[in-house]
């Protein structure tokens, strides 16, 4: 076995978070913040987990037949369910025996807040996901399939919940138009020309499963509107005129808002009302990304002069703008990692 190094890239939603979730279609693209996954062969009788980001430290283990994992150190206080989901999964699978004998390192640095230290909310897990199972099954370029495995382990991790927009991005890259149903579609779109962008930190995490619990089940009659305008944004975004894109989103923070409200979800907490309230005045359309209640958000203009001016606003609501771009690649092997 020789050393394999992977990454796949983060995620913002765009648009048409939670209508996702019952069929309709989500615009999302990758970032490039990148879990990096590296597994160096050992000589011990064990494996040995290093996850910078997430908790320091090692902590050794080992692979039973049956893939589930012996901790010889305990795990961190949230556990590591993600990474004994991982092997169980890749050892049904068939995963090489070589596997169980290495060192893991998964780094999730990149998914912080470069001066705060703040998780951003970017789908951190997601990314760990396609890397890992990537990784376990000898690299990128094994011929594994970089979607439904990770999928798989990424739902068994969110106890059954989410889309899976989320994985589908971290596999591609670039931006995608996702479409949560028997088959899960995802198709690579492109970023419209004459539409500009930013990310912005809240400086506040959120919980995004809780929000997905409370949701009401498919045949609640408050879906109705969400998915109506997710659909109108979707395609106007596939059309490509930035116009026409920017009214489809007003058009769907205003579905959310209300679908918010009805189920008591916070979707604009934690300071991003007041920026959807500052974009209106500003000419320029704000939405959080994803669960809202903290974590990221995006501001969207036809005009980059307009972006530039409406975060320097946003600074004095404590709202930080993110170095963070669009990543056009999605699931790739690297260069080995370093320590640093």
């Amino acid at each position: 076995m020789t050393v394999i190094s992977v990454s796949a890239p983060g995620k913002a939603i765009v648009c048409g978070e939670y209508a996702v979730l019952r069929g309709a279609p989500a615009i999302s693209m990758a970032v490039n913040r990148r879990a990096r996954v590296t597994l160096t062969p050992a000589e011990d009788d064990y494996c040995t987990l290093q996850t910078p980001g997430y908790a320091e430290g090692e902590r050794r283990f080992r692979v039973r037949a049956d893939g589930c994992i012996d901790w010889l150190d305990d795990p961190p206080e949230d556990g590591l369910a993600l990474v004994e989901h991982a092997y169980r999964s890749c050892t049904i699978q068939g995963l090489p025996g070589s596997l169980h004998r290495s060192i893991v390192r998964i780094d999730t640095r990149e998914f912080h807040d470069r001066r705060s230290g703040d998780k951003l909310g970017l789908g951190s897990s997601a990314a760990v996901s396609v890397a890992l199972v990537a990784a376990l099954a000898g690299g990128e370029s094994s011929g594994v399939d970089c979607w439904s495995l990770p999928s798989d382990v990424h739902t068994a991790f969110q106890g059954g919940y989410g889309s899976g927009v989320d994985v589908a991005t971290s596999c591609q890259g670039g931006v995608i138009a996702y479409r949560k149903n028997d088959g899960d579609q995802s198709a690579r779109t492109e970023w419209p020309e004459g539409l500009f962008y930013r990310l912005l930190f809240s400086g506040q995490a959120a919980d995004t499963l809780s929000k997905i619990r409370k949701l009401p089940d498919s045949g609640s009659k408050s879906w109705s509107r969400l998915i109506s305008n997710a659909e109108e944004a979707s395609a106007a975004w596939i059309a490509g005129n930035a116009g026409n894109i920017l009214d489809a989103i007003r058009s769907y923070i205003g579905a959310l808002f209300q679908f918010s409200d009805q189920h008591d979800l916070g979707v604009f907490a934690a300071g991003h009302h007041a920026m959807v309230d500052l974009a209106a005045a500003d000419g320029t359309v704000y939405k959080p990304c994803g669960a809202g209640g903290g974590d990221i958000g995006i501001v969207l203009a036809s005009r980059q002069d307009d972006v530039d001016a409406f975060c320097e606003h946003a600074l004095e609501l404590g709202f930080a703008p993110l170095n963070i771009e669009l990543d056009e690649q999605g699931l790739r092997e690297d260069e080995a990692a370093s320590d640093e």
